[in-house]
């Protein structure tokens, strides 16, 4: 998950270092938000129970639907896509399969033994014969000191979330004026 951290660090701090506020993006006009935080809180929990299938899968719909509902906003599109393409290979393989090379390859390869107790919960399995739909698992490297495997939909769903936090810091001059009329005053005589 530091991945995902300092993506968004990053879309930020470029967003403001090029004139960007970040009081901007709390303006941006998300819709159901709390959708995405039940989404995300339903991946944690799924990583706790093994037997959580329906937890993980319910937690995929919250978050369909919510990047749905934002598609009229910068990056949801691609962050949506990410979403889809990891609610599918999860919903064939009954978990996020990852790659024992790549978690190797990371530096992480202490989460071999964990992964082969059962440790992922329902949300990650190490990669068997019988997965499929391989390629978009868990096969990304993300070499140290980051360290981290992470599938194609989640760098979609990064570089998504990245695009709108960038844009959101960056308002357009149209928002601006509708934000500029907003503070001004009426003169005296109108309302």
């Amino acid at each position: 998950m530091p991945s995902v951290l300092l993506v968004a660090v990053a879309a930020l701090l470029a967003g403001k270092l090029t004139g960007g506020r970040l009081h901007h993006v709390a303006e941006a006009g998300i819709r159901v938000p709390w959708l995405a935080g039940a989404g995300l809180l339903m991946q944690v929990a799924s990583v706790y129970v093994t037997s959580a299938d329906p937890i993980m899968l319910a937690s995929f719909v919250a978050l369909t639907v919510f990047a749905a509902l934002n598609l009229h906003r910068s990056g949801f599109a691609v962050l949506g896509l990410g979403v889809l393409l990891n609610f599918a290979v999860v919903a064939v393989n009954g978990g996020m399969p990852i790659s024992p090379e790549a978690l190797v390859q990371a530096g992480d390869a202490a989460q071999i033994p964990e992964l082969e107790q059962g440790v992922g919960g329902a949300k990650w399995h190490l990669a068997g014969p019988e997965d499929v739909l391989l390629p978009l698992s868990d096969v990304v490297v993300i070499p140290p000191p980051i360290g981290e495997v992470v599938s194609v939909g989640d760098l979609l769903v990064d570089a998504g979330m990245a695009w709108f936090l960038f844009a959101a810091t960056r308002p357009g001059r149209r928002r601006e004026a509708e934000l500029d009329d907003e503070a001004e005053p009426a003169p005296a005589g109108q309302p």
